[in-house]
């Protein structure tokens, strides 16, 4: 069977989604689904994936990319948190192989790398922890914003056998540098 979807306009909570395309196929135990161009949070999204089950270990293979996608409204609709703001570009790839969901865990393999752009974590002011930190606390003001603006937030990782691995996290703040 065949699904083809294109999408004018969604609105799920105070994300508005538009303009995308989502495809479905099954034949001969080989599912294979796409989206394209899937326009929301003032950015876009497009992904495969392909799960093919037609012999005793099912054979899973993926690719997403996410570009200039604001991940303070995406966050905050989809996991109910609003710490994290900045233009999110992510991309991701693998391949996994099993027939259990722990057999299919335990073999996957691929890699990505992320970039937030011009954001800020909310909930935290590290320049003003720090700066509290040199005066021992002394005349340190509270009344501050609670978060730490950056530059860029970035990194790359790897999967091996279901690990995920990063060696090169790093934030570009005004006043820090994190990696």
């Amino acid at each position: 069977g065949d699904i083809d979807v294109k999408i004018g306009t969604i609105r799920y909570k105070d994300l508005l989604i538009q303009n995308g395309r989502i495809r479905v196929s099954i034949a001969n135990g080989v599912l294979t689904t796409s989206i394209e161009q899937l326009k929301l949070a003032e950015g876009t999204i497009s992904a495969t994936a392909k799960i093919d089950a037609s012999k005793p270990a099912a054979i899973l293979s993926y690719q997403a990319s996410i570009t200039g996608v604001e991940a303070r409204k995406l966050l905050k609709t989809f996991a109910d948190n609003d710490r994290l703001s900045g233009k999110a570009n992510f991309q991701t790839r693998g391949k996994a192989r099993g027939r259990t969901q722990k057999e299919l865990v335990e073999s996957l393999n691929g890699d990505g790398r992320f970039k937030f752009i011009d954001g800020a974590i909310h909930g935290i002011n590290l320049a003003a922890t720090l700066r509290k930190a040199k005066t021992l606390g002394i005349g340190a003001s509270g009344g501050e914003a609670q978060k730490t603006d950056f530059a860029e937030l970035s990194g790359s990782f790897t999967i091996k056998n279901g690990l995920l691995e990063n060696r090169d996290f790093k934030m570009l703040a005004p006043l820090i540098r994190l990696s």
